[in-house]
């Protein structure tokens, strides 16, 4: 997971969820507003955090 390339303005968020067994990720990707950030995707059930950072760089891109 490379943090430089997530545009300016943008925000990718994955946290575990509250459960080990199975481990399970889930994701946020927020975009800067005028005053606040705006959550424009979020999405769950994955394996890594990787997986889940992968798609929510592919969502901000498709964004763009």
């Amino acid at each position: 997971m490379d943090l430089n390339n997530v545009p300016d303005g943008w925000w990718i968020y994955i946290t575990p969820l509250a459960k080990l067994n199975p481990e399970e990720w889930i994701l946020g990707v927020l975009k800067k507003g005028k005053k606040s950030w705006i959550t424009e995707f979020t999405c769950g059930g994955f394996s890594t955090p990787e997986e889940a950072f992968k798609i929510g760089l592919n969502f901000i891109k498709e964004q763009i």
